[in-house]
């Protein structure tokens, strides 16, 4: 469980983040809301120990924060980014073999329980049949599920998304959003910030909406996502609709 009171940052003068509360239990797909600024990335930054200058207080499993050990938080939460900038084209194995590094010591070599683990996050996601393939040479949505395979090697129980579906196609997003919904009802703990209020509404089961770095709402998608939050959020009108896939939202055009 993640608990939130009153947690506020600022770099410099500059508060991004201002008296958050909020809790996460174990287990589902919790997603960010907020426009470009709204401090999600930040929120981020400061669950995996990034930023220990905060106010207030940030519990993981009733333990503070700042009093992991790097070492120790890395078996509790995984790191999934946007994208990952390589100079070498590592095949999509050792990318995800990277992920148990903090299982061994500072001078040791992956043995079989880290290909083992490597191999088992490969074949939940589906894509064991990229393990040879370079990572360069795969697709926008198959490097993600491989990041993804990466934090599962660490055997860590939280995911941290940030922006899974940034730059994917429509195909893609699909199919990274059935795999992190997956996950969530599967053992895993996924937060996920997005700037896709559909993927919000179509696969979490919390929604924490962040403006100026303040809480404006949380809860279940359906009964905090309306025309109101969209109009706080990003500053368009938009109408929510019912059709045979379920609820959609729909932005209208600028004037």
């Amino acid at each position: 469980m993640i608990d939130v009171r009153s947690l506020s940052f600022a770099y410099g003068t500059s508060k991004v983040l201002c008296g958050l509360s909020f809790d996460i239990e174990e287990g589902g797909l919790t997603a960010l809301l907020g426009s470009n600024g709204a401090g999600k990335t930040t929120l981020f930054r400061c669950m995996l120990g990034l930023l220990p200058g905060y106010e207030g207080s940030l519990t993981l499993d009733g333990k503070e924060i700042r009093r992991y050990g790097a070492r120790e938080l890395s078996r509790r939460i995984a790191w999934i980014p946007q994208s990952q900038s390589l100079t070498f084209n590592y095949p999509a194995f050792d990318m995800v073999l990277m992920g148990t590094a903090g299982q061994m010591g500072p001078f040791s070599s992956p043995g079989k329980r880290q290909r083992r683990a490597a191999m088992e996050a490969m074949e939940r996601l589906g894509i064991a049949h990229l393990a040879k393939r370079g990572f360069l040479h795969l697709s926008g949505g198959e490097r993600q599920l491989v990041l993804v395979a990466r934090a599962l090697a660490q055997q860590a129980k939280t995911l941290l998304m940030d922006e899974p579906c940034a730059s994917l196609d429509f195909g893609n997003q699909s199919r990274v959003m059935a795999q992190a919904h997956d996950l969530a009802h599967g053992g895993y703990t996924v937060i996920m910030s997005t700037h896709h209020p559909q993927h919000a509404l179509s696969y979490a089961d919390r929604v924490i909406a962040l403006s100026g770095g303040r809480l404006l709402r949380s809860g279940a998608p359906e009964k905090v996502m309306d025309e109101e939050l969209m109009r706080s959020l990003y500053g368009i009108e938009t109408a929510f609709l019912d059709s045979p896939m379920g609820r959609i939202v729909v932005a209208g055009r600028p004037a």
